[in-house]
Protein backbone atom coordinates (compact mmCIF):
# COMPACT_ATOMS: atom_id res chain seq x y z
CA UNK A 1 0.00 0.00 0.00
CA UNK A 2 2.50 2.38 0.73
CA UNK A 3 4.50 1.40 -2.73
CA UNK A 4 1.62 2.21 -4.60
CA UNK A 5 0.93 5.45 -2.75
CA UNK A 6 4.34 6.86 -3.40
CA UNK A 7 3.55 6.20 -7.24
CA UNK A 8 0.30 7.92 -7.10
CA UNK A 9 2.60 11.27 -5.48
CA UNK A 10 4.97 10.88 -8.30
CA UNK A 11 2.59 10.78 -10.86
CA UNK A 12 0.53 14.32 -9.29
CA UNK A 13 3.67 15.90 -8.85
CA UNK A 14 4.39 15.28 -12.82
CA UNK A 15 1.19 16.48 -13.66
CA UNK A 16 1.58 19.63 -11.36
CA UNK A 17 4.64 20.88 -12.71
CA UNK A 18 3.45 20.53 -16.65
CA UNK A 19 5.49 21.13 -19.70
CA UNK A 20 6.64 23.25 -22.59
CA UNK A 21 6.11 21.00 -25.53
CA UNK A 22 3.32 18.09 -26.71
CA UNK A 23 6.40 16.10 -27.34
CA UNK A 24 7.99 15.70 -23.68
CA UNK A 25 8.13 12.16 -22.19
CA UNK A 26 5.35 11.95 -19.76
CA UNK A 27 7.19 10.36 -17.27
CA UNK A 28 9.92 12.92 -17.07
CA UNK A 29 10.32 15.28 -14.04
CA UNK A 30 10.45 18.91 -15.73
CA UNK A 31 13.55 21.00 -15.21
CA UNK A 32 12.72 24.51 -13.77
CA UNK A 33 13.52 27.47 -16.01
CA UNK A 34 13.84 30.69 -14.15
CA UNK A 35 13.10 32.74 -16.83
CA UNK A 36 13.43 32.59 -20.65
CA UNK A 37 13.09 35.58 -22.99
CA UNK A 38 13.17 33.77 -26.24
CA UNK A 39 9.51 33.01 -27.25
CA UNK A 40 9.24 35.99 -30.03
CA UNK A 41 12.12 37.40 -32.44
CA UNK A 42 11.71 39.60 -35.05
CA UNK A 43 12.42 38.64 -38.67
CA UNK A 44 15.71 40.37 -38.17
CA UNK A 45 16.72 38.21 -35.84
CA UNK A 46 18.41 38.21 -32.46
CA UNK A 47 19.58 36.91 -29.29
CA UNK A 48 18.16 36.27 -26.34
CA UNK A 49 18.42 34.67 -23.08
CA UNK A 50 17.34 31.14 -21.13
CA UNK A 51 17.84 31.41 -17.40
CA UNK A 52 17.71 27.89 -15.61
CA UNK A 53 16.88 27.35 -11.66
CA UNK A 54 20.91 25.97 -10.63
CA UNK A 55 23.71 25.34 -11.91
CA UNK A 56 23.10 21.27 -11.99
CA UNK A 57 25.23 19.71 -15.40
CA UNK A 58 22.57 20.50 -18.10
CA UNK A 59 22.70 19.84 -21.89
CA UNK A 60 20.67 21.68 -24.49
CA UNK A 61 19.84 20.75 -28.35
CA UNK A 62 18.01 23.29 -30.95
CA UNK A 63 15.94 21.28 -33.81
CA UNK A 64 16.65 23.69 -36.08
CA UNK A 65 19.78 25.14 -38.01
CA UNK A 66 18.48 28.87 -37.54
CA UNK A 67 18.54 28.59 -34.34
CA UNK A 68 21.79 28.42 -32.59
CA UNK A 69 23.15 28.60 -28.63
CA UNK A 70 25.63 28.89 -26.23
CA UNK A 71 26.02 28.35 -22.56
CA UNK A 72 27.87 30.52 -19.17
CA UNK A 73 26.61 28.95 -15.99
CA UNK A 74 23.06 29.03 -15.68
CA UNK A 75 22.89 30.89 -18.54
CA UNK A 76 21.76 29.78 -22.25
CA UNK A 77 22.08 32.23 -24.90
CA UNK A 78 20.21 32.18 -28.07
CA UNK A 79 21.29 33.04 -31.31
CA UNK A 80 18.40 33.70 -33.99
CA UNK A 81 18.95 34.57 -37.91
CA UNK A 82 17.38 36.45 -40.40
CA UNK A 83 13.91 34.96 -41.47
CA UNK A 84 14.12 35.73 -44.97
CA UNK A 85 10.56 34.50 -45.73
CA UNK A 86 7.28 35.53 -45.58
CA UNK A 87 6.21 32.35 -43.23
CA UNK A 88 6.40 32.59 -39.04
CA UNK A 89 8.93 29.78 -37.85
CA UNK A 90 9.26 28.28 -34.68
CA UNK A 91 12.31 26.21 -33.53
CA UNK A 92 12.11 23.45 -29.84
CA UNK A 93 14.95 24.44 -27.34
CA UNK A 94 15.53 21.01 -25.02
CA UNK A 95 17.21 21.35 -21.98
CA UNK A 96 18.27 18.49 -19.87
CA UNK A 97 19.43 18.16 -16.65
CA UNK A 98 19.82 14.79 -15.42
CA UNK A 99 16.05 13.10 -15.18
CA UNK A 100 14.79 16.39 -15.84
CA UNK A 101 13.51 18.56 -18.81
CA UNK A 102 12.04 21.72 -20.11
CA UNK A 103 10.94 22.01 -23.28
CA UNK A 104 11.07 26.01 -24.49
CA UNK A 105 9.67 26.98 -27.91
CA UNK A 106 11.12 29.63 -30.34
CA UNK A 107 9.69 31.56 -32.32
CA UNK A 108 10.06 33.97 -35.23
CA UNK A 109 8.26 36.49 -36.91
CA UNK A 110 8.37 36.28 -40.99
CA UNK A 111 8.94 39.63 -43.04
CA UNK A 112 5.62 41.85 -42.73
CA UNK A 113 5.00 44.32 -45.14
CA UNK A 114 2.16 46.77 -44.05
CA UNK A 115 0.21 49.03 -46.82
CA UNK A 116 -3.18 49.03 -48.56
CA UNK A 117 -3.54 46.33 -51.51
CA UNK A 118 -6.04 48.16 -53.45
CA UNK A 119 -6.50 51.62 -55.14
CA UNK A 120 -9.27 52.70 -56.83
CA UNK A 121 -9.13 55.46 -58.96
CA UNK A 122 -11.22 58.00 -60.41
CA UNK A 123 -12.46 57.94 -64.13
CA UNK A 124 -10.67 60.93 -64.87
CA UNK A 125 -7.60 59.99 -63.67
CA UNK A 126 -5.21 61.47 -60.84
CA UNK A 127 -2.51 60.35 -58.51
CA UNK A 128 -2.49 57.96 -55.19
CA UNK A 129 -0.08 57.26 -53.11
CA UNK A 130 -0.01 54.15 -50.96
CA UNK A 131 2.28 54.26 -48.00
CA UNK A 132 4.57 51.06 -46.62
CA UNK A 133 5.88 49.67 -43.63
CA UNK A 134 8.14 47.26 -44.09
CA UNK A 135 11.87 46.23 -42.28
CA UNK A 136 13.10 45.41 -46.13
CA UNK A 137 13.82 47.34 -49.29
CA UNK A 138 10.85 47.47 -51.73
CA UNK A 139 10.98 47.25 -55.51
CA UNK A 140 7.81 47.77 -57.77
CA UNK A 141 6.77 46.39 -61.08
CA UNK A 142 3.77 45.19 -63.18
CA UNK A 143 4.10 41.40 -63.52
CA UNK A 144 3.44 41.32 -67.21
CA UNK A 145 3.03 44.20 -70.06
CA UNK A 146 2.95 47.59 -68.07
CA UNK A 147 -0.51 49.50 -68.70
CA UNK A 148 -0.12 52.38 -71.25
CA UNK A 149 -2.50 54.07 -68.55
CA UNK A 150 -0.81 53.80 -65.42
CA UNK A 151 2.70 54.50 -63.73
CA UNK A 152 3.95 53.48 -60.61
CA UNK A 153 7.19 54.55 -59.02
CA UNK A 154 8.63 53.90 -55.15
CA UNK A 155 10.00 56.96 -53.40
CA UNK A 156 11.70 56.22 -50.01
CA UNK A 157 8.53 53.97 -47.93
CA UNK A 158 5.54 55.54 -50.83
CA UNK A 159 4.38 53.69 -53.50
CA UNK A 160 3.43 56.48 -56.13
CA UNK A 161 1.04 55.80 -59.07
CA UNK A 162 -0.57 57.96 -61.52
CA UNK A 163 -3.55 56.79 -64.01
CA UNK A 164 -4.38 58.53 -67.26
CA UNK A 165 -8.28 59.45 -68.08
CA UNK A 166 -10.31 56.67 -69.07
CA UNK A 167 -11.23 57.67 -71.84
CA UNK A 168 -14.32 54.91 -72.25
CA UNK A 169 -18.04 54.94 -71.26
CA UNK A 170 -18.07 51.13 -71.01
CA UNK A 171 -14.99 49.75 -69.80
CA UNK A 172 -13.45 49.75 -66.81
CA UNK A 173 -9.69 49.23 -66.09
CA UNK A 174 -8.00 47.04 -63.69
CA UNK A 175 -3.97 46.43 -63.37
CA UNK A 176 -1.58 44.53 -60.70
CA UNK A 177 1.82 46.08 -59.30
CA UNK A 178 3.71 43.73 -57.48
CA UNK A 179 5.61 44.95 -54.19
CA UNK A 180 9.27 42.79 -54.33
CA UNK A 181 10.86 43.00 -50.54
CA UNK A 182 14.19 42.66 -50.32
CA UNK A 183 16.04 40.38 -52.78
CA UNK A 184 13.10 38.62 -54.22
CA UNK A 185 12.21 37.09 -50.71
CA UNK A 186 8.52 37.93 -51.22
CA UNK A 187 5.79 39.53 -53.09
CA UNK A 188 2.63 41.57 -52.60
CA UNK A 189 -0.25 42.37 -55.22
CA UNK A 190 -1.30 45.74 -55.28
CA UNK A 191 -5.06 45.91 -56.98
CA UNK A 192 -5.33 49.05 -59.02
CA UNK A 193 -8.86 49.93 -60.62
CA UNK A 194 -10.33 52.29 -62.14
CA UNK A 195 -14.16 52.55 -63.44
CA UNK A 196 -15.53 53.72 -66.84
CA UNK A 197 -16.48 57.34 -67.26
CA UNK A 198 -19.91 58.18 -66.46
CA UNK A 199 -21.91 60.48 -69.21
CA UNK A 200 -25.63 60.89 -68.78
CA UNK A 201 -28.61 63.29 -69.68
CA UNK A 202 -31.62 63.02 -67.70
CA UNK A 203 -34.03 63.74 -69.85
CA UNK A 204 -33.88 63.68 -74.01
CA UNK A 205 -37.42 65.75 -74.74
CA UNK A 206 -38.12 68.90 -73.66
CA UNK A 207 -41.19 71.05 -74.00
CA UNK A 208 -41.60 74.75 -73.63
CA UNK A 209 -44.43 77.48 -73.60
CA UNK A 210 -44.26 79.99 -76.39
CA UNK A 211 -43.72 82.96 -73.38
CA UNK A 212 -40.10 83.39 -72.92
CA UNK A 213 -39.32 80.99 -70.87
CA UNK A 214 -36.49 78.38 -69.83
CA UNK A 215 -36.40 75.03 -68.43
CA UNK A 216 -33.08 73.05 -66.78
CA UNK A 217 -32.04 69.31 -67.33
CA UNK A 218 -30.02 67.54 -65.20
CA UNK A 219 -26.80 65.43 -66.55
CA UNK A 220 -23.86 63.37 -64.51
CA UNK A 221 -20.80 62.98 -65.85
CA UNK A 222 -17.34 63.28 -64.39
CA UNK A 223 -16.14 65.64 -66.91
CA UNK A 224 -17.90 69.00 -67.81
CA UNK A 225 -20.07 68.60 -70.81
CA UNK A 226 -20.17 71.67 -73.48
CA UNK A 227 -23.60 72.67 -75.21
CA UNK A 228 -24.24 73.24 -78.36
CA UNK A 229 -27.43 74.73 -80.37
CA UNK A 230 -28.73 73.60 -83.83
CA UNK A 231 -27.38 76.75 -86.11
CA UNK A 232 -31.10 76.46 -87.25
CA UNK A 233 -32.41 77.67 -83.50
CA UNK A 234 -29.58 79.73 -82.32
CA UNK A 235 -31.89 82.54 -83.24
CA UNK A 236 -34.58 81.71 -80.45
CA UNK A 237 -32.75 78.96 -78.40
CA UNK A 238 -29.79 78.96 -75.96
CA UNK A 239 -27.70 76.57 -74.01
CA UNK A 240 -25.91 76.97 -70.97
CA UNK A 241 -24.23 74.48 -68.98
CA UNK A 242 -23.90 74.37 -65.18
CA UNK A 243 -22.14 72.45 -62.22
CA UNK A 244 -25.09 69.75 -62.59
CA UNK A 245 -27.46 71.46 -64.94
CA UNK A 246 -28.02 72.57 -68.75
CA UNK A 247 -29.90 75.19 -68.79
CA UNK A 248 -32.36 75.80 -72.02
CA UNK A 249 -33.65 79.08 -72.83
CA UNK A 250 -36.22 80.31 -75.27
CA UNK A 251 -37.14 83.63 -76.92
CA UNK A 252 -41.09 84.04 -77.21
CA UNK A 253 -42.28 82.40 -80.14
CA UNK A 254 -44.58 85.04 -82.18
CA UNK A 255 -45.18 82.40 -84.89
CA UNK A 256 -48.28 80.17 -85.62
CA UNK A 257 -45.83 77.22 -85.76
CA UNK A 258 -44.34 74.73 -83.16
CA UNK A 259 -40.38 75.36 -83.24
CA UNK A 260 -37.96 72.54 -82.95
CA UNK A 261 -34.89 73.22 -81.80
CA UNK A 262 -31.88 70.42 -81.13
CA UNK A 263 -29.05 70.79 -78.37
CA UNK A 264 -26.24 68.56 -78.65
CA UNK A 265 -24.22 67.66 -75.25
CA UNK A 266 -20.38 66.39 -75.75
CA UNK A 267 -18.20 65.32 -73.22
CA UNK A 268 -14.38 65.12 -74.95
CA UNK A 269 -12.88 62.58 -73.25
CA UNK A 270 -9.22 62.24 -74.87
CA UNK A 271 -9.60 61.28 -78.18
CA UNK A 272 -13.14 59.84 -77.89
CA UNK A 273 -16.38 62.16 -77.63
CA UNK A 274 -19.55 61.68 -76.52
CA UNK A 275 -22.52 63.11 -77.48
CA UNK A 276 -26.29 63.76 -75.87
CA UNK A 277 -29.01 65.23 -77.65
CA UNK A 278 -31.78 67.02 -76.28
CA UNK A 279 -34.49 67.58 -78.29
CA UNK A 280 -36.55 71.08 -77.59
CA UNK A 281 -40.57 71.98 -78.87
CA UNK A 282 -41.92 74.86 -78.15
CA UNK A 283 -45.89 75.68 -78.28
CA UNK A 284 -46.56 77.68 -81.03
CA UNK A 285 -48.76 81.07 -80.43
CA UNK A 286 -52.28 80.85 -81.86
CA UNK A 287 -52.55 84.60 -81.78
CA UNK A 288 -49.87 85.65 -83.71
CA UNK A 289 -50.93 88.25 -85.30
CA UNK A 290 -53.47 88.05 -82.77
CA UNK A 291 -56.71 89.45 -84.55
CA UNK A 292 -60.09 89.20 -84.28
CA UNK A 293 -60.71 85.67 -86.21
CA UNK A 294 -58.86 83.89 -84.03
CA UNK A 295 -59.65 84.87 -80.61
CA UNK A 296 -62.82 82.62 -79.98
CA UNK A 297 -64.66 84.99 -77.14
CA UNK A 298 -63.87 88.44 -79.41
CA UNK A 299 -67.06 89.89 -80.21
CA UNK A 300 -66.24 93.66 -81.92
CA UNK A 301 -68.69 96.21 -80.61
CA UNK A 302 -68.43 99.19 -82.93
CA UNK A 303 -70.34 101.36 -80.23
CA UNK A 304 -67.14 100.92 -77.55
CA UNK A 305 -64.80 103.18 -77.45
CA UNK A 306 -61.18 101.89 -76.96
CA UNK A 307 -60.88 104.23 -73.64
CA UNK A 308 -63.83 102.73 -72.65
CA UNK A 309 -62.70 99.14 -73.03
CA UNK A 310 -59.75 100.16 -71.22
CA UNK A 311 -61.38 101.89 -68.90
CA UNK A 312 -64.09 99.49 -67.72
CA UNK A 313 -62.01 96.77 -66.13
CA UNK A 314 -61.34 98.67 -63.09
CA UNK A 315 -59.34 96.12 -61.49
CA UNK A 316 -57.07 98.55 -58.81
CA UNK A 317 -59.49 100.37 -56.30
CA UNK A 318 -62.50 99.42 -58.39
CA UNK A 319 -61.69 103.01 -59.97
CA UNK A 320 -58.79 102.38 -62.29
CA UNK A 321 -57.21 99.87 -64.97
CA UNK A 322 -54.22 98.28 -64.49
CA UNK A 323 -52.63 96.25 -67.27
CA UNK A 324 -49.33 95.21 -67.72
CA UNK A 325 -47.49 93.50 -70.38
CA UNK A 326 -47.12 89.59 -70.37
CA UNK A 327 -46.24 88.60 -73.99
CA UNK A 328 -43.91 90.90 -76.70
CA UNK A 329 -43.36 89.90 -79.86
CA UNK A 330 -39.68 88.92 -80.91
CA UNK A 331 -38.72 92.44 -82.25
CA UNK A 332 -40.01 94.12 -79.59
CA UNK A 333 -38.61 91.72 -76.99
CA UNK A 334 -35.66 92.38 -78.57
CA UNK A 335 -35.64 96.06 -77.97
CA UNK A 336 -36.99 95.20 -74.53
CA UNK A 337 -33.67 93.20 -73.31
CA UNK A 338 -31.04 95.24 -75.39
CA UNK A 339 -32.70 98.40 -73.16
CA UNK A 340 -32.43 96.58 -70.09
CA UNK A 341 -28.53 95.78 -70.92
CA UNK A 342 -28.16 99.36 -71.48
CA UNK A 343 -29.23 100.79 -68.57
CA UNK A 344 -28.32 97.95 -66.43
CA UNK A 345 -24.04 98.93 -65.93
CA UNK A 346 -26.06 102.16 -64.20
CA UNK A 347 -27.20 99.96 -61.45
CA UNK A 348 -30.87 100.29 -62.91
CA UNK A 349 -33.15 97.43 -63.67
CA UNK A 350 -35.92 97.32 -65.94
CA UNK A 351 -39.05 96.08 -64.29
CA UNK A 352 -42.23 95.97 -66.17
CA UNK A 353 -44.53 98.16 -69.05
CA UNK A 354 -48.02 98.61 -67.59
CA UNK A 355 -51.16 100.72 -69.15
CA UNK A 356 -53.41 102.56 -66.74
CA UNK A 357 -56.40 103.88 -67.43
CA UNK A 358 -57.04 106.45 -66.18
CA UNK A 359 -53.67 107.86 -64.87
CA UNK A 360 -54.15 111.58 -63.72
CA UNK A 361 -56.36 113.43 -66.28
CA UNK A 362 -55.29 111.32 -69.13
CA UNK A 363 -57.40 108.52 -69.99
CA UNK A 364 -54.63 106.87 -70.89
CA UNK A 365 -50.65 105.96 -70.14
CA UNK A 366 -48.16 103.56 -71.26
CA UNK A 367 -45.82 103.63 -67.87
CA UNK A 368 -41.82 102.16 -68.14
CA UNK A 369 -41.06 101.02 -64.67
CA UNK A 370 -37.38 100.79 -63.09
CA UNK A 371 -35.53 100.07 -60.34
CA UNK A 372 -32.70 102.21 -59.11
CA UNK A 373 -31.46 100.05 -55.45
CA UNK A 374 -34.61 99.96 -53.78
CA UNK A 375 -36.54 103.20 -55.43
CA UNK A 376 -38.75 102.73 -58.00
CA UNK A 377 -38.72 105.26 -61.10
CA UNK A 378 -41.18 105.20 -64.25
CA UNK A 379 -41.74 106.93 -67.53
CA UNK A 380 -44.78 107.45 -69.15
CA UNK A 381 -46.20 108.22 -72.24
CA UNK A 382 -49.88 110.30 -71.94
CA UNK A 383 -52.75 109.91 -74.33
CA UNK A 384 -55.31 112.76 -73.62
CA UNK A 385 -59.16 111.48 -72.67
CA UNK A 386 -60.23 112.31 -76.48
CA UNK A 387 -59.45 109.01 -78.25
CA UNK A 388 -62.82 107.20 -78.80
CA UNK A 389 -61.85 104.19 -81.73
CA UNK A 390 -64.16 101.41 -81.01
CA UNK A 391 -62.18 98.51 -79.80
CA UNK A 392 -61.03 95.69 -82.28
CA UNK A 393 -61.89 94.77 -85.92
CA UNK A 394 -59.07 96.13 -88.03
CA UNK A 395 -59.63 99.78 -87.70
CA UNK A 396 -57.36 102.40 -86.59
CA UNK A 397 -56.66 102.85 -83.13
CA UNK A 398 -56.34 106.34 -81.13
CA UNK A 399 -54.62 104.79 -78.04
CA UNK A 400 -51.46 107.07 -78.02
CA UNK A 401 -53.08 110.08 -80.04
CA UNK A 402 -51.95 113.66 -78.84
CA UNK A 403 -48.44 112.25 -77.15
CA UNK A 404 -47.24 114.81 -74.61
CA UNK A 405 -43.76 113.42 -73.94
CA UNK A 406 -42.06 112.38 -70.72
CA UNK A 407 -43.25 112.36 -67.15
CA UNK A 408 -40.92 112.37 -64.49
CA UNK A 409 -40.43 111.43 -60.92
CA UNK A 410 -39.07 114.19 -59.09
CA UNK A 411 -35.27 114.16 -59.46
CA UNK A 412 -35.52 111.59 -62.57
CA UNK A 413 -34.49 114.19 -65.35
CA UNK A 414 -30.83 113.78 -66.12
CA UNK A 415 -30.78 110.16 -66.97
CA UNK A 416 -29.58 110.46 -70.61
CA UNK A 417 -28.31 107.02 -70.93
CA UNK A 418 -31.88 105.67 -70.92
CA UNK A 419 -33.58 108.30 -72.58
CA UNK A 420 -31.05 108.34 -75.45
CA UNK A 421 -30.75 104.67 -75.82
CA UNK A 422 -31.67 103.62 -79.39
CA UNK A 423 -33.87 100.84 -77.93
CA UNK A 424 -35.92 103.26 -75.33
CA UNK A 425 -36.62 105.10 -78.62
CA UNK A 426 -37.88 102.32 -80.55
CA UNK A 427 -39.82 101.43 -77.66
CA UNK A 428 -41.08 105.03 -77.52
CA UNK A 429 -41.54 105.59 -80.87
CA UNK A 430 -43.42 102.72 -81.35
CA UNK A 431 -45.94 103.02 -78.31
CA UNK A 432 -46.54 107.15 -78.96
CA UNK A 433 -47.42 106.78 -82.87
CA UNK A 434 -50.52 108.29 -82.85
CA UNK A 435 -52.55 106.12 -85.61
CA UNK A 436 -52.17 102.50 -86.98
CA UNK A 437 -53.11 99.97 -83.82
CA UNK A 438 -55.94 97.46 -83.46
CA UNK A 439 -57.17 96.85 -80.10
CA UNK A 440 -58.52 93.42 -79.49
CA UNK A 441 -60.39 92.70 -76.43
CA UNK A 442 -60.40 88.91 -74.84
CA UNK A 443 -62.03 89.13 -72.14
CA UNK A 444 -60.23 91.31 -69.14
CA UNK A 445 -56.84 90.56 -72.11
CA UNK A 446 -55.98 92.98 -74.39
CA UNK A 447 -53.70 92.89 -78.00
CA UNK A 448 -52.60 96.25 -79.05
CA UNK A 449 -51.13 95.06 -82.52
CA UNK A 450 -49.43 97.34 -85.25
CA UNK A 451 -51.78 97.38 -88.21
CA UNK A 452 -49.00 98.08 -91.22
CA UNK A 453 -46.99 95.49 -89.67
CA UNK A 454 -48.95 92.90 -87.35
CA UNK A 455 -45.71 91.04 -86.91
CA UNK A 456 -45.57 94.01 -83.64
CA UNK A 457 -47.71 93.07 -80.89
CA UNK A 458 -48.04 93.18 -77.07
CA UNK A 459 -50.86 91.52 -75.13
CA UNK A 460 -51.81 93.03 -71.67
CA UNK A 461 -52.68 91.57 -68.79
CA UNK A 462 -54.54 93.05 -65.31
CA UNK A 463 -51.96 93.45 -63.01
CA UNK A 464 -52.46 94.97 -59.33
CA UNK A 465 -48.73 95.65 -58.58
Amino acid sequence: MKHLTYLLSLLLLAAGCGTDSPTAPFDSIQLHVESADVSQFPATGGTGTITIADATPYTVTVDQPWCTYTTNGRDITITVDENATMTTRTALVTVTAGGRVNYIPVTQAAITLLMDNQVQFLPTGGSAIVPTTCAYPLAVAFPGTPPDWLTVTLRQDTILLDATLNPSLTLPRAATVSVIIGDSIGIVTLAVAQPALTFRVDRGQVKLPVNKSAASVGYTSDLLPSATVDPSATSWLAATITADSIILQAKANATTSTRQGTVTITVTAGSETFTSTINVDQEKLVLDPPDATNITTYEQDPALATKTALMNVKNYSGTTTRLKVTLMCDTIQAWWDALAADILPHDMILQELRLEAPRSTYAYATTVYLLEGATKQYYYWNSTAGFGTPAGGNSPSDLTSNYSGNSRVSGFDNYAFLTDSPYYIKLRAWFAKTTGFTLIQDGNTFWYRDIANPTLWVRFEPTTF
